[in-house]
């Protein structure tokens, strides 16, 4: 009998211990991830016309979720930030999390802001 096999399992081509390696290959993918959040947005786009109704046909919400909240690039952002400039924070996978965070950054990001 050859090398440590249980008895009898030394040509069991199904025993884990007879299984080939595993290749690793780097495959290039693209991600798209969505998100959503429901919030409150405050706008001083509308107003009230001359005849005291109130026009809310120019309300840029947009504009003021960007001026108001985070989005989720510039939370990365802030995280990339702190993680590189304070190596003192230490947890398991802090190179990992870096490398996502830029990867992330890279990339281009489409929010859309609508009225719920």
């Amino acid at each position: 009998m050859n090398g440590n096999y249980p008895l009898g399992a030394e040509y069991l081509p199904n025993a884990p211990f007879n299984q080939p390696e595993p290749i690793e290959k780097d495959y290039d993918v693209e991600v798209t991830a969505t998100l959503s959040c429901s919030t409150t947005v405050t706008s001083n786009d509308a107003y009230y016309d001359e005849d005291g109704e109130l026009c809310e046909e120019n309300v840029c919400l947009g504009v003021d979720f960007y001026n108001q909240k985070h989005s989720p690039k510039d939370l990365i952002k802030y995280l990339y930030n702190i993680l590189r400039e304070h190596p003192e924070i230490k947890f398991s996978d802090r190179k990992s999390v870096l490398y996502s965070c830029g990867m992330w950054l890279a990339g281009n990001e489409d929010l859309e802001v609508e009225e719920a």
